[in-house]
């Protein structure tokens, strides 16, 4: 149950201060090292960016109240987390 949790808190927590904050980074950087022991491929970080922001992305544009611009979804991909070669679509 705490890493459920912490898997929504963190997002959570560094897209409320804001990624380009002092204490937005901070959050990145801790998830950052808490996940640099493990030898994570960029393939699996991929994988998991594809779960929890493309499927946010297609929510978003389904049952908001508007569909989101480009740079908006670029805003919601852009992780600092050190993440190569992600596709500009989904397909």
């Amino acid at each position: 149950m705490k890493r459920y949790d912490d898997t929504m808190l963190f997002p959570f927590d560094a897209h409320r201060h804001g990624l380009e904050s002092g204490e937005g980074r901070a959050t990145i950087r801790k998830l950052n090292k808490i996940h640099s022991h493990y030898g994570i491929s960029n393939q699996d970080y991929l994988h998991i960016l594809a779960g929890h922001l493309v499927c946010a992305v297609d929510w978003i544009n389904a049952y908001g109240w508007r569909p989101l611009c480009d740079n908006e979804v670029r805003a919601l991909v852009l992780t600092h987390m050190g993440i190569k070669d992600i596709p500009k679509t989904s397909s």
